[in-house]
């Protein structure tokens, strides 16, 4: 089996004032187009697994766990054990009005702490996204310590709705 993939990020922004002599002024902001790639294997800029779950109706204060290094299957039925994470997308499909439906990237380990810092948990609120890639040295999966991401419906009321993607290597 092989694996390609390529992660874009887009961004554009146009500041935009009123000048009193020549009217409105707009000025683009563009980040350029920044392409990650991975080819299939186990190495720099390469990954071998992709694991994909789209959760719906996450009940307020619940959580999902997903163990990289155990209990995992991709869309073939065949495991998924990470040994390297080279990859998290989070989009928080949620779209509540009023007190926001956040879900909150946690960990039982230190996978988490060692991508973002000294904090564990990360707020994606409705509608938001949250992106890391590392295709050189990824993060290592270390198993029962650093091996578990955890997505927490933190709103009071409302069942979350969210995709999480996790590319990583086996070796």
């Amino acid at each position: 089996m092989s694996l390609v993939t390529k992660l874009t990020v887009d961004l554009l922004a146009t500041l935009t004032k009123s000048l009193d002599v020549i009217g409105n002024m707009g000025i683009p902001i563009n980040a350029g187009r920044p392409v990650v790639s991975l080819a299939t294997g186990t190495g720099d800029d390469q990954a071998d697994l992709v694991y994909h779950d789209r959760k719906t109706g996450l009940a307020s204060a619940a959580s999902q766990n997903y163990d990289l290094s155990a209990s995992l299957t991709d869309v073939f039925g065949d495991a998924v054990v990470m040994v390297n994470v080279k990859m998290i997308v989070i989009i928080n499909r949620s779209a509540v009005q009023g007190t926001p439906t956040e879900a909150v990237l946690g960990v039982d380990g230190n996978l988490i702490v060692s991508i973002c810092g000294a904090s564990t948990d990360i707020p994606v609120g409705p509608g938001g996204l949250f992106v890391w890639a590392s295709p050189l040295d990824g993060e290592a999966v270390t198993n029962d310590t650093a091996d578990t991401i955890t997505i927490t419906n933190d709103d009071g009321a409302d069942a979350a709705e969210f995709d999480i993607f996790i590319i990583g290597t086996s070796a």
